[in-house]
């Protein structure tokens, strides 16, 4: 028996071309992480709308009431330089701890049932 003629007669000897589809290359639109997890361009999708006088109660509140801002004794400071909005952790002598940008501040305010229907989080 001739294999290859069983072969051809199964199998049909032209394959039909499928027509190209050009697509766009979507580098700026990625949703890739880099290896320490941190976003590509991460800086440029951030709210930085100015907080109103009652959210920044809200955050200064939240902020003095943590458990390490009480246990360190840190002072929980507002300064307003240039028309921008900072958060100051000091110690007791002054040093600062942190300085704390107002558009980091929103990230307070989202809800904590944001991370609804994760399965695992990257830190565990």
């Amino acid at each position: 028996m001739d294999i290859k003629k069983a072969v051809t007669a199964i199998l049909p000897t032209q394959a039909e071309r499928v027509a190209r589809v050009e697509r766009s290359i979507k580098t700026d639109s990625t949703t890739d992480r880099d290896a320490n997890g941190q976003q590509a361009h991460s800086g440029s999708d951030q709210n930085k709308e100015p907080l109103s006088q009652e959210e920044m109660e809200k955050v200064l509140d939240y902020l003095k009431n943590l458990a390490v801002v009480k246990e360190h004794q840190l002072q929980v400071v507002l300064v307003l330089r240039e028309n921008k909005k900072f958060v100051l952790l000091q110690e007791p002598n002054g040093t600062i701890v942190r300085r704390i940008p107002e558009y980091e501040l929103r990230s307070v305010l989202q809800p904590a049932g944001e991370d609804k229907g994760v399965l695992l989080r990257r830190s565990a």
